[in-house]
């Protein structure tokens, strides 16, 4: 026998309900009769109704919900605009949200310490996880200020217990890791962070967002961009009714996301399992396993070390310290870094140095610093001959890729600025920061950032000069220029003033 329900009729926590009707319904056939209950006191659409009653409405400042939006619009002000594991590729304009899945255990030796420590440290196993999951987003280079999505069961009334349905809310949880604090003083913030969140829960997701002003996007989720959905396992029933088990029980992947990265943790007696999805378009399967790794030492870390600040931990996985230390391995340039030199003539000096190393490796592109500096020296003449001078800024809306370095080192080479865009950002945020730089010049690539954005490069205030790097046309202009050092006379000005 199986039971197919779409999840928007019935959460996690109608299902020992739904399982101790339907044992009553077969043992009542069983014998022949027709099953009997006692009616339920409450159903869904009291809920309903009871629900509208209960928040009130936005424009009456003394209703539930205005009080709980003014603790969200203050919790979640400036919050980032992407907040979740940085991605390897661009974020599509119309994503598929298929993914891969991952799955990786906490052994049990670092379970029950980590028990203990939520018992030392006054938290929760759910709060534990969450601060776990945000140490290791921001080890992954997602910054200092984390949001978390997070599920809640949305059962905040004793007679919706043993209700069937959906109740389920979600709650964009955000964790303050600034300051270098110790993971005790993570668990503190997380702990009163969670606990402001579950007293503000009944406002509705789609309220917070409105209320919030985020800009809403095909591409991302607003608010956050990973969801962690926690659960504690006591282990299924031994047997459906009598004389019938459960058999098997085997996890269907489906290949899709809600979430461009959603952590299911299950904590069991002596077991914690991640399972973990992530999107297709945007994560390579290194990343992928990097960020698993890392999740799995915030585990450890927090189960044996909270008294040290986090800038002393050594977050690094095994295979990341390995990497590390083949990759230090290099041959010394000696006083590459010495004396008063430039970051520009740094690079210069080193391209000199061991011009056949591997500067740049990406994808299936490698480039030696003997290219890599040629192809800089192309750029920054095709920079001067568009215009711009010492001190300007150029503006690079590039993805990640063999260009992006190039292009920062080119406008570094002529002694401009550069104003780093990154194409994911959200639209408004990238028409004030061109807006805001008056860049001379804008370095892109029209086909990989896409039609929206592209389109938008053509009304930037002061119509600044584009220069295309999918556009076989530049490249040949970059091609065509000498790859012999740029000098002064042809940037006008020398780059630092004279001492």
């Amino acid at each position: 026998m199986g039971l197919g329900v779409h999840h928007s009729a019935l959460d996690e926590w109608s299902i020992p309900t739904l399982h101790r009707d339907m044992v009553t319904a077969y043992r009542a056939r069983t014998y022949g009769s027709a099953p009997t209950w006692s009616e339920s006191p409450t159903q869904y659409a009291d809920y309903a109704v009871w629900q509208r009653r209960l928040l009130g409405t936005v424009d009456d400042e003394t209703s539930l919900l205005a009080e709980q939006l003014r603790y969200w619009t203050a919790a979640l002000d400036e919050v980032p605009a992407v907040s979740g594991i940085p991605s390897d590729r661009i974020r599509p304009t119309d994503p598929t949200w298929s993914g891969r899945w991952r799955e990786a255990v906490v052994p049990d030796v670092v379970v029950s310490m980590l028990r203990e420590v939520a018992r030392q440290q006054g938290v929760s196993m759910f709060m534990l996880t969450q601060a776990a999951v945000a140490l290791a987003v921001s080890a992954s280079g997602g910054g200092d200020d984390v949001v978390l999505g997070s599920p809640v069961g949305g059962r905040t009334d004793e007679a919706l217990t043993d209700l069937v349905g959906y109740f389920v809310n979600t709650l964009p949880l955000r964790y303050d890791l600034t300051g270098n604090p110790t993971p005790a003083d993570l668990l503190a913030r997380v702990r009163a962070t969670v606990l402001a969140g579950f007293e503000n829960q009944e406002t509705p997701f789609e309220e917070m967002v409105r209320a919030v002003g985020v800009e809403r996007s095909g591409s991302a989720s607003p608010l956050f961009q990973t969801m962690v959905t926690y659960r504690e396992d006591g282990g299924p029933p031994d047997e459906f009714a009598p004389g019938i088990g459960f058999g098997s029980m085997d996890r269907i992947s489906l290949n899709t996301l809600k979430s461009e990265a959603e952590l299911y943790i299950t904590v069991a007696a002596d077991e914690i399992t991640v399972v973990g999805g992530y999107s297709d378009e945007l994560f390579s399967d290194s990343t992928v396993r990097r960020f698993t790794d890392t999740l799995m030492r915030a585990f450890e870390i927090l189960a044996t070390d909270v008294n040290t600040a986090l800038a002393q931990v050594d977050l690094l996985t095994d295979r990341d310290r390995s990497r590390l230390h083949t990759c230090s391995r290099g041959t010394r340039v000696p006083e590459i870094l010495s004396g008063t030199g430039t970051l520009d003539s740094l690079l210069a000096t080193q391209a000199a140095s061991t011009p056949d190393s591997v500067a740049i490796v990406f994808g299936d592109t490698t480039l030696t610093y003997a290219e890599f500096d040629a192809r800089v020296n192309g750029l920054t003449r095709l920079l001067l001959a568009r215009g711009v001078r010492v001190g300007d800024r150029v503006a690079v809306v590039l993805p990640r890729g063999e260009w992006l370095p190039i292009a920062l080192s080119a406008i570094v080479r002529s002694g401009a600025a550069y104003v780093p865009v990154d194409p994911s950002y959200p639209m408004e945020r990238i028409d004030h920061l061109l807006s805001d730089s008056t860049p001379t010049a804008v370095i892109t690539g029209r086909l990989s950032v896409g039609d929206e954005l592209a389109g938008r490069l053509d009304h930037v205030p002061g119509r600044p000069e584009q220069i295309d790097l999918d556009d076989q046309t530049a490249l040949r202009e970059i091609a065509a220029m000498s790859d012999h050092p740029v000098t002064d006379h042809e940037r006008c000005c020398p780059m630092t003033p004279p001492t």
